[in-house]
């Protein structure tokens, strides 16, 4: 269900590479990977499906005690629930959140801007998008390029340090801890154990990723 890096360590490495030609998932990936919320490796792409009403996959790196630096990335969206999204977030340790984006089932990609998720650019099923991240936590500000579309923005959070990276199939996991909560997400009896139902398939690919810190 879930993985760590091993050998485990306190901070991940400043620099790095996934490689997705060993037919295995890279070994810097931690990942959690629900039954309905598989992720495996498919034709050098990091895949990661949601079928699951109450949790999602999450893959994430280690990226060292980023004070500045970027990462790169490339990834395709091929379908986004109703109830999910496809959200990639940059944290620290605490998991404060200077920069988050997230691909909506209403075709958009949206940006978290002064607390508020603004809408960005549009998608479309199976579009690739080359994305690239330049960080620098002492002014608080990112730039964004993505596909040739450039957006330089402030942080969400301020923060000392930036050290992960994350990929998730839902922005927030329903807490279902009241009747009034399933109301929400579904009627009792899809709530109650083994009486779950699947829902539509998020599925996102995660096919290159690139990182470097400066500590």
């Amino acid at each position: 269900m879930s993985r760590i890096p091993v050998p485990a360590a306190s901070r991940g490495e400043a620099k790095g590479r996934l490689d997705f030609s060993r037919h295995e998932l890279p070994r810097e990936l931690g990942v959690y990977s629900p039954i309905w919320a598989p992720i495996s490796l498919e034709k050098d792409a990091v895949v990661l499906r949601d079928q699951d009403p109450y949790d999602r996959a999450a893959a994430e790196v280690s990226s060292g005690n980023g004070i500045k630096g970027r990462a790169a990335l490339s990834l395709a969206v091929d379908a986004v629930a109703e109830s999910g999204s496809v959200t990639l977030e940059m944290q620290d340790d605490q998991g404060r959140t200077p920069i988050q984006m997230v691909f909506r089932p209403d075709g958009k990609l949206y940006l978290r801007e002064d607390g508020r998720l603004e809408p960005w650019l549009s998608w479309t099923p199976g579009e690739i998008f080359h994305l690239e991240i330049v960080f620098d936590t002492a002014v608080c500000r990112t730039n964004l390029t993505l596909n040739g579309a450039i957006k330089k923005q402030a942080f969400n959070a301020s923060v000392n340090e930036i050290t992960r990276l994350r990929l998730m199939t839902k922005q927030h996991i329903p807490r279902l801890s009241t009747l009034d909560d399933c109301g929400k997400y579904g009627n009792i009896a899809q709530v109650k154990p083994g009486c779950e139902e699947k829902t539509e398939e998020t599925r996102v690919r995660l096919l290159a990723l690139c990182w470097e810190s400066k500590e």
